[in-house]
């Protein structure tokens, strides 16, 4: 599991700040008014440049209200991602991609963390970078406070993978798919690059010698949950290279 901060985030105003980047705040206000005019929506972007769409199994988006004055309905929307939080405003607000879904931030909802699943947009983008809005419907004088990732709890996307058994073994190769011993990878540096949150790798005894430079073997897809790994004996299993000696026991 990966956690991912916003890159930007902020929020823009109709009417009275149309013009005015609200830019890096500690509070993104999501408000309806009878009138129409000083309505605002409330934007989150984040950076997905490292997240390997194919090996995840959900993306859900979280924030943290603050003070909800009875309840907000609102829109979960896609969002362009032609925007910083500096420099856009209501008029120069980025294009609205679609509906994702509707809700009600409720007004018992103050000091809570709200989540929305966004798991088919997300998996569906083919850029570095995700966005989204809230955008809050009706007439009726309502309002949500929401935490910016400047504030006390950001928001945050939550990147779930899928769990999967790999194996690697001194007879492997790694033009090999890693899923079971007869077609198991043959170095520990190439199967690091192949490895999610809460997958095993399976390994069998022996010694595999591997030019790992000097930063050593990096898993650079690991979050929080971390992975296995299970050598195949109760024997030591080590990898070499570069003078370098990892030892799993």
């Amino acid at each position: 599991m990966t956690d991912l901060l916003p890159t930007d985030d902020t929020y823009v105003q109709e009417y009275a700040n149309e013009n005015t980047p609200l830019g890096d705040l500690n509070e993104l206000l999501l408000n309806t008014t009878t009138t129409g005019a000083y309505f605002t929506r409330v934007f989150f972007k984040f950076d997905i440049s490292n997240i390997n769409l194919m090996y995840v199994s959900s993306v859900r988006l979280y924030f943290y209200t603050l003070d909800v004055t009875q309840s907000v309905s609102t829109s979960l929307d896609k969002l362009a991602t032609n925007w910083d939080e500096k420099t856009v405003t209501w008029n120069t607000k980025p294009a609205d991609l679609g509906e994702i879904s509707s809700f009600y931030i409720n007004g018992r909802d103050d000091n809570t963390w709200n989540s929305r699943d966004v798991t088919n947009y997300v998996k569906s983008i083919s850029s570095d970078s995700v966005a989204f809005q809230l955008r809050p419907y009706g007439y009726d004088n309502k309002h949500a406070n929401i935490s910016s990732k400047e504030g006390t709890h950001p928001p945050f996307l939550r990147i779930t993978y899928d769990t999967n058994d790999y194996y690697l073994s001194t007879t492997g190769s790694d033009s090999n798919d890693g899923t079971s011993w007869a077609n198991a990878w043959a170095s520990l540096l190439y199967a690091s690059h192949y490895l999610y949150d809460g997958d095993t790798l399976h390994i069998e005894y022996g010694t595999y010698t591997e030019d790992i430079g000097v930063d050593g073997i990096q898993f650079p897809n690991i979050g929080s949950s971390g992975i296995k790994l299970l050598p195949s004996t109760t024997s030591d299993t080590y990898v070499s290279g570069n003078e370098v000696k990892i030892e799993l026991i």
